[in-house]
């Protein structure tokens, strides 16, 4: 089995000094410090007090930044639904719920037990428009023709 993704966080800025390291309030309330890349610090352009960003664990407590949150999410949201091979048009909301079209025009349930995770790629689709559904028979009338890449293996988490 492969390695397990490790957990991003998001929070605010709160303070920024030269060197490129910051303090960072995440959303649950705790205040860690936290490095930013070069690399990343480039395609930031600037970071201020109160910008959002994504954070991820590097390892013995220290933390990393990845970006501005919106990119770093959107940019791992469509990772994770084209793993595979997948194409983000095959993905669709019945009510709130995700689904995917797999390869045969079947309707496949997307399942995962990270509800953040969920409810961010639940809203992405949203934003992007994908088709939302009342009812299962009310997706399959309207189902479009099946991709020859739908299915594929199930994204690493």
């Amino acid at each position: 089995m492969g390695k397990r993704a490790k957990p991003v966080w998001a929070g605010v800025v709160e303070d920024v000094s030269p060197d490129l390291s910051c303090a960072i309030r995440l959303d649950s309330g705790e205040r860690v410090h936290a490095r930013i890349p070069r690399h990343t610090a480039r395609l930031m352009t600037r970071v201020v007090p109160g910008d959002r960003v994504a954070v991820k664990l590097r390892g013995a407590g220290s933390f990393s930044v990845l970006g501005h949150e919106r990119v770093v999410l959107d940019k791992l949201i469509v990772a994770h639904l084209t793993y595979g091979k997948r194409s983000v048009s095959d993905w669709f909301l019945i009510g709130d719920s995700v689904h995917v079209w797999s390869r045969y025009g079947d309707i496949g349930d997307w399942l995962t037990s990270d509800d953040r995770l969920y409810h961010l790629v639940r809203d992405y689709l949203r934003q992007l428009g994908a088709p939302v559904y009342g009812s299962p028979s009310e997706a399959l009338r309207d189902r479009p023709e099946p991709s020859a890449t739908a299915d594929g293996p199930n994204p690493p988490l």
